[in-house]
């Protein structure tokens, strides 16, 4: 349950606006409630009916109407134009894509208009003070990544001249949807040297955990699958329930048992990529991820072993009890009232059931994830009397900044995966 207060500051009375209630979870939307500025009103995001809406409410916090139908796939509310009563949100109908959309504030207004219409996932900057201008953050399916400089009346102004190396090669990249209602997305990244009459090992890339996607109309964001896949691999990205952008019912899966609805879905795709796609040779699957990915990465290759032939997990979270209370308690509950939730969503429960390759790897000096984790993992292991390998890396965070061990790092996958996998052939 969430309240919004308004508070009396002479007396400290509080009065409630309106109140949010969800049986699993609520998710907490960025700069609301956002108050007009005289003060008549204010702005609120809510998934009351099944998707985000972005909401005008009167200054006693009673709804005065919704600023856009629960299809448009609301996903951030940006800016506020109160002069040209605009409303700038990021949305996007289908998941893999983000675009940035204006609401008009007014009850006869104008239909929400999106600035682009290329498959994209977009971001978008708006001044502190000031209304005229924005920086428009394009990422398009076709390759482009560029900063443009846009009037809010919708005259392009200018491009930020970008300074990156640009890569020699772009990803070869498809993009899929497996089923319907709502389905779920698939990247597929092949080598660039493809040749259809082979068949190749599979590597499922893997995130699976709620408020992130790895399935999006950006092309850039596949270049370390592209230099993976070109060892000889297909290297896929699945985003089944529990991830975001697909409404509440199927991010709120996931609610009370992180990891079985997403394994679920990631068998049951590559299963059904297998039979669309021939040159997917299904005896031959490999998993990695970081953090909630290192975490699934752990749980597919002890539950799944009949799937999956080996696995690298990177700063994993082990057991749940351990990690970050205010992320955590809103997908299990509280530790002392769901331990059945906690004990069937650690990956400690299944280690004895360790059957094939894994390569664990964790920064001694993770401020997120903590090393602890994987230290508990190899405990159990050890005593389970399973084999395994540990890559620490000394003086890494959670994100690994350093060049030369990233380097190391992720040549250090493709030899795991070359050994365990293309052995089997």
């Amino acid at each position: 349950e969430e309240r919004l207060l308004a508070i009396d500051p002479p007396t400290g009375r509080t009065t409630s606006l309106l109140v949010e209630r969800d049986p699993a979870w609520l998710n907490l939307a960025l700069r609301v409630p956002r108050w007009r500025d005289d003060g008549s009103g204010f702005l609120w995001i809510t998934e009351r009916r099944g998707a985000p809406q972005l909401e005008l409410h009167d200054r006693g916090g009673r709804l005065v109407r919704a600023l856009n139908d629960p299809s448009l796939g609301l996903r951030e509310l940006v800016h506020v134009d109160e002069g040209r009563r605009i409303a700038w949100v990021l949305a996007g109908a289908h998941a893999t894509e983000r675009r940035l959309v204006r609401l008009s504030l007014d009850a006869n207004g104008s239909k929400p208009r999106a600035m682009t219409q290329e498959p994209e996932y977009d971001s978008a900057v708006f001044p502190e003070e000031g209304n005229d201008l924005y920086v428009l953050g394009i990422h398009t399916l076709a390759g482009a990544r560029r900063q443009e400089v846009w009037k809010t009346d919708g005259e392009r102004q200018g491009l930020l001249r970008a300074v990156a190396e640009e890569p020699e090669r772009l990803p070869e990249v498809e993009l899929t949807r497996l089923g319907s209602s709502p389905g779920i997305d698939v990247a597929l990244i092949r080598p660039h040297d493809f040749d259809a009459r082979r068949r190749y090992p599979v590597i499922d890339h893997v995130y699976a955990g709620p408020l992130s996607q790895t399935v999006l109309s950006d092309r850039r964001q596949y270049l370390l699958d592209q230099w993976i896949a070109d060892h000889g691999y297909v290297v896929l990205c699945i985003d089944g329930r529990g991830t975001p952008g697909r409404g509440r019912s199927w991010e709120r899966a996931i609610r009370g048992d992180l990891a079985t609805a997403a394994l679920d879905d990631h068998v049951a795709a590559l299963r059904a990529l297998a039979k669309k796609y021939r040159e997917l040779d299904l005896a031959r699957v490999g998993v990695f991820g970081w953090s909630f990915g290192g975490y699934f990465s752990l749980m597919a290759l002890m539950r799944h072993s009949e799937i999956y032939g080996a696995a690298v997990a990177g700063g994993p979270v082990v057991d749940w009890r351990d990690y970050d209370t205010h992320y955590t308690e809103r997908y299990l509950g509280l530790p002392q009232k769901q331990a059945a939730a906690y004990d069937k969503s650690s990956v400690l429960t299944y280690a004895a059931k360790l059957a094939r390759p894994l390569l664990i790897v964790h920064g001694t000096a993770d401020d997120n994830v903590y090393l602890v984790h994987s230290l508990k993992l190899c405990e159990a292991l050890n005593r389970a009397g399973k084999d395994y390998e540990f890559l620490p890396l000394v003086n890494q965070t959670h994100m690994v900044a350093d060049p030369l061990a990233t380097v190391r790092l992720y040549a250090r996958l493709v030899e795991h995966f070359d050994r365990a996998l293309k052995a089997r052939r």
